[in-house]
């Protein structure tokens, strides 16, 4: 598995350009392409007030980066710290 991880939120051209290149050297290496993504964004539990604005929902979220050809797409639970 070669795998990115990170928010992917909106999944911008940025974004594209990464998995596109990450989806290029898994098919070399023979495996599969994955992308590790987290919900609620890290910074709405660790620094609320420095928390962006999120640009699509998680579900749209996973939607685009299966649409996008990546083979396995999971979510990080990013839980509140009591």
């Amino acid at each position: 598995m070669a795998l990115s991880i990170g928010v992917f939120d909106g999944v911008h051209r940025g974004h594209q350009v990464l998995l596109s290149q990450l989806m290029i050297d898994a098919a070399k290496s023979g495996l599969t392409p994955a992308v590790a993504t987290f919900d609620p964004h890290p910074l709405e539990v660790l620094a609320p007030q420095r928390a962006p604005k999120m640009l699509t929902s998680i579900e749209h979220r996973l939607q685009i980066l299966e649409e996008l050809g990546m083979g396995v797409v999971g979510v990080m639970p990013f839980p509140k710290i009591r």
